[in-house]
């Protein structure tokens, strides 16, 4: 499995960043290929979306099985809803370590 830019794990909050933007998030999965995080909302619940990240904290194309996704329903699970990269006008999504991240490198 590559070796994350830094520590990852099921439940870490996390903050992804566009530009000037910031969004916070809930790590959901941690694979060989991605890690999934969900997006939580303004009101601090947690939304359908989710963002699928590599091991770098970077967005694909969506073609390369990373970008937006939905969680539909445990009869049909997670749909990729927009193959685009995902982001704002600023540009693509990344995910970006928190203090506590930097200190354990």
């Amino acid at each position: 499995m590559p070796k994350p830019t830094f520590p990852l794990v099921v439940g870490q909050a996390v903050r992804m960043r566009s530009g000037c933007r910031t969004q916070e998030g809930k790590v959901a999965e941690v694979t060989e290929q991605y890690v999934l995080v969900g997006v939580i909302c303004a009101d601090k619940t947690e939304s359908r979306e989710f963002i699928r990240f590599d091991h770098n904290g970077k967005t694909g194309t969506g073609w390369d099985g990373l970008g937006s996704f939905e969680y539909i329903g445990k009869e049909v699970g997670m749909l990729q809803s927009d193959p685009r990269l995902p982001g704002t006008e600023f540009g693509p999504w990344e995910l970006v370590p928190t203090l506590t991240d930097r200190r354990t490198q």
